[in-house]
């Protein structure tokens, strides 16, 4: 019998909340593109100082709104960067987000927004808020709509929300604490929510990372 022993690819315990991660990067690297957003028939680079500064602004707005430490918060949206901001910005303000499927019908909708208890929901735009708003459910969440300047709204906002407010709260963040919950399909009933810990979703940043880097 052989035995085979392999070095673990990262360091272990995983330490970094995904609250840290903008302001890490832009620390270390703060002209370096992050992404690339459309302008036009161009592109326009997004760095990292700039992404950092944007999902604090959102996260002070959030703030503002009453969004608390520990509360979830549904995004029902395709993928877009706007998305990548508000998910960086509810951790930073020590909250999650809950993401809903834009193709999900309105009762898996009003099943998740029951069964996760968020706290708001934000959509993608106002055809999408119509379907949240005509639910069943007996108190719908307040809706906020990325297409209605949202990440403008909550940036003039939360103006008078002060750093230290967000540094305590990203202080405050745990490890184990959501990072997020995933709900399923439903194939077997009504969605199951799965929920993933900052540890879960820092783990698999630092194997993909770690990948990339060999």
């Amino acid at each position: 019998m052989h035995e085979l022993a392999y070095p673990p690819a990262i360091d272990l315990p995983i330490e970094d909340t995904l609250a840290s991660i903008p302001a890490r990067r832009a620390a270390e690297f703060p002209d370096s593109p992050m992404y690339a957003l459309r302008s036009g028939d161009s592109w326009e680079d997004v760095t990292a100082a700039q992404f950092n500064d944007l999902v604090r602004s959102v996260a002070r707005g959030l703030v503002a709104r009453g969004i608390s430490a520990g509360q979830p918060v549904a995004i029902l949206s395709p993928t877009r960067y706007e998305w990548t901001v508000l998910d960086f910005a509810l951790w930073t303000a020590g909250a999650f987000a809950v993401p809903i499927y834009d193709s999900s019908s309105a009762e898996q909708i009003e099943w998740i927004l029951q069964d996760s208890e968020v706290v708001a929901v934000i959509t993608d735009s106002l055809s999408s808020a119509d379907r949240v708003r005509g639910s069943t459910l007996g108190t719908v969440p307040p809706v906020w709509v990325i297409d209605d300047g949202l990440l403008d709204a909550l940036t003039t906002e939360g103006a008078a929300v002060a750093d230290e407010v967000l540094d305590e709260r990203v202080a405050a963040v745990s490890v184990g604490d959501p990072a997020t919950i995933v709900y399923t399909s439903g194939t077997t009933g009504p969605p199951k929510g799965a929920m993933l810990t900052n540890a879960n979703a820092a783990f698999c940043i630092d194997v993909i990372v770690n990948s990339a880097d060999r």
